[in-house]
């Protein structure tokens, strides 16, 4: 996944998305006439999002594992990301796991149909 936020100014027909300078994304987004709106040099709060994950990578990954070789780190990357993904509880969703969240929500629509 491309980390990225998106905007839509006030007034504005165009979605504006923010990215970090990945060049494979350039044509989708020609493609589809979507704005492309590059993060300043020296400005990573323009997207606090892919900072946060990044930082959390970072810390709590890369910083307090000794990778033996590319595939062990792929492992240990794996399985810190299936963690963060699936089993740990995130502010942004209550402190509940995406797990517990995407049950709640599937629950919530099913009860509104």
């Amino acid at each position: 996944m491309i980390p990225c936020s998106s905007e839509r100014l006030p007034g504005a027909t165009t979605l504006l998305l923010r990215h970090c300078h990945q060049r494979h994304f350039l044509a989708w987004c020609i493609e589809r006439q979507i704005e492309l709106v590059h993060i300043q040099p020296g400005k990573p709060q323009q997207d606090g999002y892919a900072e946060s994950f990044k930082g959390k990578l970072r810390d709590e990954c890369l910083n307090v594992s000794w990778f033996e070789n590319l595939w062990d780190a792929r492992g240990k990357i794996a399985a810190w990301q299936k963690e963060f993904n699936e089993e740990r509880p995130h502010s942004a969703l209550g402190y509940q796991t995406p797990a517990e969240f995407a049950r709640q929500l599937l629950s919530q629509v099913a009860n509104v149909v």
